[in-house]
């Protein structure tokens, strides 16, 4: 087993021009790199996921926002990470939308995709495809958010 880098975080409260919000600081090791973040979400799978694109969506302001994660693994985590199509979801497809305003969210980008119906209960695997190109639509639909991975 790989052994897993820490990143050492610093949170600090900056009242002059934050009016009080928590900032973050985060130092990769072996890199001189320093990034500040409005907000830090700890854990890349599908919450992580999830809150990142209804930040995006919400926000109306400059947001920037790290998501720390062990591996490169974009919003997949345990759950949507398999590679085997045997592993299927538990609730049929249709109501399966991240998107609690857009109730067919996911059933519009399977049916654009795949050969899937909204009864079906559909691999764990494209579930996990359809969250990663939910979050990377987000991100690059937002000029004002921005979202880093470390």
């Amino acid at each position: 087993m790989a052994a897993i880098p820490v990143i050492a975080a610093e949170l600090f409260q900056c009242r002059a021009c934050c009016k009080g919000d928590v900032r973050l600081t985060a130092e990769i090791p072996g890199s001189s790199r320093s990034v500040r973040h409005d907000v830090v979400i700890v854990g890349g799978g599908f919450s992580a996921a999830c809150l990142a694109i209804q930040l995006i969506r919400i926000s109306r302001q400059r947001l920037s926002v790290a998501i720390v994660n062990r591996d490169q693994r974009i919003a997949r985590g345990v759950a949507y990470r398999t590679d085997c199509d045997a592993h299927i979801l538990n609730v049929p497809a249709a109501k399966m939308s991240i998107l609690a305003d857009e109730p067919s969210h996911f059933l519009d980008w399977l049916t654009a995709l795949h050969n899937f119906e909204g009864h079906h209960f559909v691999p764990r695997r494209i579930y996990g495809e359809y969250i990663e190109a939910a979050l990377a639509d987000a991100v690059g639909s937002s000029d004002v958010v921005t979202v880093d991975w470390l």
